[in-house]
């Protein structure tokens, strides 16, 4: 998507209006938001997954150190 936009802000047959720019600017940045919340869900998820599968596990003995 960030890849389309980049080609048709390249295109110089293409001349867009400054309002065009800037209602794409406002969804590039609405996009990176939404984008970000997402992967700090899925890190977060795969953490908690984690921690459950190690904590269900266990050790027979405890590690010496």
């Amino acid at each position: 998507m960030i890849v389309g936009v980049q080609q048709v802000a390249s295109d110089a047959s293409k001349p867009a209006e400054l309002s065009d720019i800037a209602t794409t600017m406002k969804h590039l940045r609405e996009l990176t938001r939404i984008a970000e919340n997402e992967l700090n869900r899925v890190v977060l998820d795969c953490t908690r997954a984690r921690r459950q599968l190690m904590n269900s596990v266990g050790t027979a003995r405890p590690t010496r150190h």
